[in-house]
């Protein structure tokens, strides 16, 4: 499959729902266009898919798949509705894995994108938060930094963890 640049593919989510602006949606991008094609990528409850299509774009087109991990059974058929749909429209049925279970994933896992405080423990090399307002994000007595502040009070939190 031919591989899509950022732009292109930013442009064709249009108004898709979800709290990825463009800011942090292009410092996704970047991150994951710099993975190898073994490294995993994990979403923790991906929601409307917003960050499921981008972040599944890059991998696609580093060769690398992206996990989805979410509780399956109890999620709000809307979102399924809009995470499907996306999966179909951007073509992504063979990089996309939803799994309910961490210990399914791959390790070691390069990158965890989430827009939940509480998070399953990975182990990931990073985890990028994306929230809708700052806030003070500590997990397991760990600080996150804030990298920076993100358009329309969006905000994409970082950690590099050892």
């Amino acid at each position: 499959m031919k591989s899509v640049d950022f732009k292109t593919l930013y442009g064709r989510l249009g108004n898709w729902p979800g709290l990825l602006g463009y800011y942090d949606a292009e410092a996704l991008w970047n991150l994951v266009s710099t993975l190898k094609p073994d490294d995993s990528v994990v979403e923790f409850a991906p929601g409307h898919g917003r960050a499921a299509m981008l972040l599944g774009t890059a991998a696609r087109n580093v060769g690398s798949k992206l996990y989805l991990l979410d509780n399956w059974q109890q999620r709000d058929p809307m979102l399924d509705f809009w995470l499907n749909r996306g999966v179909k429209t951007f073509g992504l049925g063979h990089v996309i894995v939803r799994v309910a279970d961490p210990a399914n994933i791959p390790q070691p896992v390069a990158l965890m994108v989430t827009a939940e405080i509480s998070i399953p423990d990975l182990a990931a090399r990073q985890v990028y938060f994306i929230v809708s307002r700052p806030t003070e994000v500590i997990i397991a007595d760990a600080p996150y930094r804030r990298v920076r502040e993100i358009e329309r009070g969006g905000s994409l939190w970082q950690s590099t963890i050892a």
